[in-house]
């Protein structure tokens, strides 16, 4: 199964679904956050377990030694527990408070993009980009990935970023547009409109295609499961005993002409009567 590129990670705005740069080399990204979080709050509780324990190996009182001993190592274990996190879940992970900085958010785009990273944008803007990286999603989740050419599997992920890198691009000449100043020169304001126009247009037509490709992988995806399916049905249909269901139905079909006789033969041994059915 190949990896999906888009999760889902912890940002002020709350939960939301983040794609991945292509090519994102994820071994040095996490030696990367494994030298930031050398100055974080797991690399302290570390440090001070170290010292603890050299503090409680040196320490005259047995009990104060005892003491630093069995506190440094809980606080040693705890910063290497963290340290160990942080190396092994920054390439998948992103789940830390609104208020607690990470590495992978100071530049936008530099490892990844999320819909928060757009806010500033209009809102028409803000669902593309939302929707472009839900397609991404969508693709990498289907089961029916393994039908595809990787390439185009890994094409379906570098066309989505390009868009939203091309997107990113445009944020200044917005925000300088949105500028009072710019009035003064209307034929140029015009002409920027026009082109981020254009910007807007390939956009959605960027998404327009990628949804395609969503629904033609969604209906393999529902044709797979409609074959399996009909082929249960085949197999069970097959599975049937008629000939059994035949010999049975006949078996039964004897029963009541035989115990009949049995019971009117019993019947007339015992001087009981004829059957109030004879009698009708």
């Amino acid at each position: 199964m190949i990896e999906s590129p888009v999760i889902e990670g912890e940002f002020p705005t709350g939960t939301e679904l983040m794609l991945w740069r292509p090519g994102l080399d994820r071994a040095r990204l996490r030696r990367r956050a494994l030298r930031a979080s050398l100055v974080s709050t797991p690399a302290a509780y570390a440090v001070l377990g170290v010292a603890l324990l050299i503090l409680g190996a040196s320490a005259a009182p047995r009990q104060v030694g005892w003491l630093c001993l069995i506190v440094g190592v809980l606080a040693a274990g705890v910063g290497v527990v963290g340290l160990w996190v942080n190396y092994r879940c920054v390439d998948y992970d992103h789940q830390h408070g609104p208020n607690k900085s990470c590495l992978l958010d100071k530049v936008n785009g530099e490892y990844f993009y999320s819909v928060s990273d757009f806010h500033d944008q209009p809102p028409s803007i803000v669902y593309s980009v939302g929707r472009i990286i839900a397609t991404v999603r969508d693709v990498y989740a289907s089961p029916v990935i393994v039908w595809l050419d990787p390439q185009q599997v890994h094409e379906i992920h570098r066309v989505a970023w390009d868009a939203l890198r091309a997107l990113d691009r445009t944020r200044t000449l917005r925000r300088v547009m949105d500028d009072p100043l710019c009035d003064a020169f209307p034929d140029d304001l015009l002409h920027a409109h026009s082109r981020l126009a254009v910007v807007d247009d390939t956009l959605d037509g960027i998404l327009n295609y990628l949804h395609q490709a969503v629904l033609l992988v969604q209906a393999w995806e529902q044709k797979l499961a409609e074959t399996e399916v009909r082929a249960r049905l085949r197999a069970e249909l097959d599975n049937i005993p008629h000939d059994t269901i035949a010999a049975t139905l006949r078996r039964a079909e004897s029963l009541p002409e035989s115990i009949f006789a049995y019971i009117t033969a019993a019947r007339d041994l015992t001087n009981a009567g004829s059957f109030e059915w004879e009698r009708a």
